[in-house]
């Protein structure tokens, strides 16, 4: 779900199959927002560096993604 903290309005949804990735759902889901300059907040579950490279260089927007302590690598 993309979420305007601001407004409060939910811009777009994606569905996710039951046995479904969740992680493939973030491009889809914002493929069609502009979203440039803007910061998109994630939780741990979409840390992979793809999603954050996608997030930066596709759509030129920010992020800020939760860590858990297991993503060490993140740290360096």
């Amino acid at each position: 779900m993309v979420f305007d903290q601001a407004s409060g309005v939910v811009l777009n949804r994606v569905e996710i199959p039951a046995k479904g990735c969740e992680i493939a759902a973030v491009e889809p889901a914002l493929k069609s927002q502009n979203i440039e300059g803007q910061v998109v907040t994630l939780d741990a579950l979409h840390t992979p560096v793809d999603t954050a490279r996608y997030i930066v260089e596709e759509k030129h927007a920010h992020y800020l993604l939760n860590l858990q302590a297991t993503a060490a690598h993140f740290a360096t």
